[in-house]
């Protein structure tokens, strides 16, 4: 759902980069509609990808790794390296607040939404 200053954030454990890419990559359909693995997996309806980020990393996941995500400083506080556990992935929605119905699909989970300030 549609949240100003609110960014949800999903990680994710994948082989390699490429398999990382084709569970995120958006397919249309004829109707113009859009869809991927990751939204079929958490029920997500649409993504707006100008207020989407992701990366994969070739070693697990810390917090100085994530630096470069835009707003990090006014988010990053709210998170640990223990949030990360094995993954290697990253999937950040901004102005987005996902409604917790699904928390893990396979080797993506959600760890949380939590408000983030433009500058």
């Amino acid at each position: 759902m549609e949240k100003e200053n609110i960014v949800s954030i999903w990680v994710g454990n994948f082989e390699n980069e490429e398999n990382f890419r084709s569970y995120i990559k958006e397919i249309y359909d004829e109707e113009g509609d859009s869809s991927s693995k990751f939204m079929e997996d958490f029920n997500i309806d649409y993504i707006d990808n100008q207020f989407q980020e992701s990366a994969y990393f070739n070693e697990k996941i810390k917090i100085n790794l994530l630096n470069n995500a835009s707003y990090a400083e006014s988010f990053l506080n709210n998170l640990n390296n223990d949030d990360f556990k094995e993954d290697n992935s990253i999937i950040l929605l901004y102005d987005f607040e996902f409604d917790k119905k699904i928390i893990f699909k396979d080797n993506v989970r959600f760890i949380g939404f939590f408000s983030y300030k433009k500058k």
